[in-house]
């Protein structure tokens, strides 16, 4: 009885594992489920500054964001980077390395 029960409870530990690694690995991937809008990119830029807005997106290419945002407004001259506006108010711009993934983000007031 004792081994049955010790079997049992192994099982479910292993099962308790699997989908907490699943749950990590769903949550921590540059996905674009997990990109932030850009509205959410603003309001990280005025709370809690430029290190943590460029942390939410570091790794993401840039096909990725032009998924979810959409269609850049402009695009750097001479570099690698896009700029997106959002609410006519902020412009977001996103600086790429030369393979296309975020290095570095910016938020300007347009005012």
């Amino acid at each position: 009885m004792k081994k049955k029960a010790l079997f049992i409870f192994a099982i479910i530990m292993v099962a308790v594992l699997c989908a907490s690694a699943w749950f990590y690995g769903y949550y921590n991937r540059k996905s674009n489920d997990n990109i932030p809008s850009k509205e959410l990119i603003v309001s990280y830029y005025q709370n809690k500054g430029v290190v943590y807005t460029t942390e939410q997106l570091q790794g993401y290419k840039n096909t990725q964001l032009m998924e979810v945002w959409g269609e850049p407004d402009n695009f750097l001259s001479g570099m690698w980077g896009d700029i997106w506006k959002t609410n006519n108010t902020y412009c977001i711009i996103v600086y790429y390395d030369r393979n296309g993934v975020v290095e570095h983000v910016t938020v300007m007031n347009e005012d």
